[in-house]
């Protein structure tokens, strides 16, 4: 299969042929604790790209304050592996949305296998128009999955209506520092991009922004 990329638009629909068609490869590379492939979250206390990737979970849910009875919503949830991850830690119900149907499937019988089947509910939808009621979730979580946002605004939006007043949003994600200062780095930037299937990476200060500017409070980056 060979995909066609447009930097300056990546469809979905090409976003989903990409992670179907990559699932056995990006499986050869999951661990049976984390059911994920990430850059993961590296510490002092990290020996292995295994314990890199529950770090980011554990990180995350303490950064975020994630409790006893939340509902969060894992916006674009791969297959699964966060979802899981945070119904078997804590006293919680996950909805894991992917547009990959076959992460769909495989994260439903891995809910299944890891017994958290009943904490969790997994979906085939865009996290940029859910369809969910406003105010659904205490906690909207996304690892590595709004940079395949074309406008991470939309997303942004999205999940601020989706979040009840005064709750919590926590992405942790690919982010530039600034945009290419020339050819070579655009180069560069682009082959990145095209082998990732995004068609662009925010630049931090601009997402910041967007943060504010959709309503969200007490940002940290």
């Amino acid at each position: 299969m060979k995909f066609i990329f447009n930097l300056k638009f990546m469809d979905k629909e090409v976003i989903k042929e990409y992670y179907d068609y990559t699932l056995p490869f990006y499986r050869f590379f999951y661990h049976k604790e984390s059911n994920a492939v990430h850059y993961g979250f590296w510490d002092k206390s990290v020996k292995n790209h295994t314990e890199a990737l529950l770090n980011v979970n554990k990180f995350l849910a303490e950064a975020v304050g994630v409790k006893s009875g939340d509902v969060i919503l894992d916006a674009g949830c791969g297959i699964g592996g966060s979802a899981i991850w945070l119904a078997k830690n804590y006293d919680t119900k996950v909805v894991g949305i992917t547009i990959s149907e076959k992460q769909l499937e495989e994260a439903k019988n891995l809910s299944l296998k890891n017994k958290v089947d009943l904490a969790t509910n997994f979906y085939k939808k865009d996290f940029l128009n859910s369809g969910f009621d406003n105010e659904s979730f205490s906690v909207v979580w996304a690892i590595e999955s709004v940079c395949h946002a074309e406008d991470k605004k939309d997303f942004l939006k999205e999940a601020y209506r989706l979040l009840k007043n005064g709750e919590r949003l926590v992405v942790d994600d690919g982010f530039l520092l600034r945009q290419p200062k020339d050819k070579h780095e655009e180069k560069d930037l682009s082959a990145f991009l095209e082998g990732m299937a995004l068609s662009n990476l925010a630049v931090e200060s601009e997402f910041k922004k967007s943060l504010e500017e959709v309503g969200f409070k007490n940002i940290k980056i």
